[in-house]
């Protein structure tokens, strides 16, 4: 089957913003991994059509360190989105530090929704280097940052994950707060489980996957597999309360 790229991507992006001008569109990570685009192009050409998709934002990924820290900044002010991490501390990276924030807050019809971004704590055993930056616990960085917006009063609140499919399901039974969690890393197909097989296709779980919270409130976990092949699409509607 011919399947995703950006131009498929883009096309069914400009449809569904016809159909819903809300749309919030997340990227989990790695935007750049070992093709001959990133050998050959250092990643400009993944950024620039991150735009032309019109992203909202993105979190790290692992292979963003594929070539060090020292193009990161550059990437970053590529991008016409912001770059969101609560848990890789890059304070000792004075060119970074101040590009990156840990949250977004956006406003969608009125009521303001966050994003957070994480990263799996095992980066700097993945890639070739990162530097000085400081990868902090997840589960940790993300409690202490749906304190700061819940203090805030927002009480709709976005994961932006790459740390994997179980990791996801597992931070979504120890924070309370949390609604949805838009991940990446572990390149996990989410899907129906009877459709999907019919075009060879198995997914490892349900689209979305759903967790109770530590609050025991539901919270959503979402994946869209890998490489641009499919992008995921979820409508959402909350009560005033922000369940």
């Amino acid at each position: 089957a011919e399947l995703g790229g950006f131009a498929r991507l883009k096309t069914a992006l400009d449809q569904y913003r016809a159909e819903d001008p809300n749309l919030l569109l997340l990227h989990g990570g790695d935007a750049v991994q070992g093709t001959l685009y990133f050998t050959l192009f250092n990643s400009t050409v993944e950024y620039d059509f991150l735009n032309l998709l019109g992203l909202d934002a993105m979190t790290f990924g692992n292979h963003e360190f594929d070539r060090g820290t020292s193009p990161i900044a550059g990437w970053i002010q590529r991008s016409r989105f912001p770059w969101l991490s609560a848990n890789i501390d890059f304070s000792a990276e004075p060119a970074l530090a101040p590009l990156v924030k840990p949250y977004l807050i956006k406003r969608i019809n009125g009521e303001q929704v966050a994003i957070i971004g994480v990263t799996t704590e095992t980066t700097p055993e993945s890639t070739l280097d990162v530097g000085k930056a400081v990868f902090r616990d997840a589960v940790a960085s993300t409690r202490q940052q749906v304190a700061v917006l819940t203090a805030l009063g927002v009480n709709k609140i976005i994961l932006l994950s790459h740390l994997g499919y179980d990791q996801d399901k597992a931070l979504a039974v120890q924070v309370a707060g949390i609604d949805v969690i838009v991940g990446g890393h572990s390149h996990s197909l989410l899907g129906d489980e009877q459709q999907l097989p019919t075009i060879g296709l198995t997914p490892v779980g349900p689209y979305p996957t759903e967790q109770k919270g530590a609050d025991g409130k539901r919270v959503l976990v979402l994946q869209a597999w890998q490489w641009g092949h499919v992008v995921g699409r979820m409508q959402l509607r909350f009560t005033p309360d922000g369940e």
